[in-house]
């Protein structure tokens, strides 16, 4: 069974806040609230603390990703790092993959 170390404990709370963060910028961005489904799902997971969910979260996120891109929100300088922080954390942790 899958257990939280107090590294892994940083790294699902340093998510949680990259994740946030994101959506406010997308926010400042558009000015207007976006939909971020996969995003939110992943913040519910992480915040619940559903480990079985945590190897998801990588499609969830990228998906949003995408559909950033698809708008045209993407280039802008603090949200790039935001998102190459989330990807760093997700790939470096063996919790978020399957």
């Amino acid at each position: 069974m899958l257990t939280l170390t107090d590294s892994n404990m940083q790294d699902v709370s340093r998510l949680i806040g990259l994740l946030n963060k994101i959506i406010e910028c997308v926010v400042k961005i558009e000015g207007r609230t976006a939909s971020f489904a996969g995003i939110t799902k992943s913040i519910r997971i992480l915040n619940e603390r559903q480990l079985n969910g945590f190897s998801n979260l990588h499609w969830y996120i990228t998906s949003d990703f995408r559909m950033m891109v698809e708008r045209g929100i993407y280039g802008e300088v603090e949200l790039d790092q935001l998102t190459d922080e989330v990807y760093k954390i997700i790939e470096m942790n063996k919790i978020f993959h399957k």
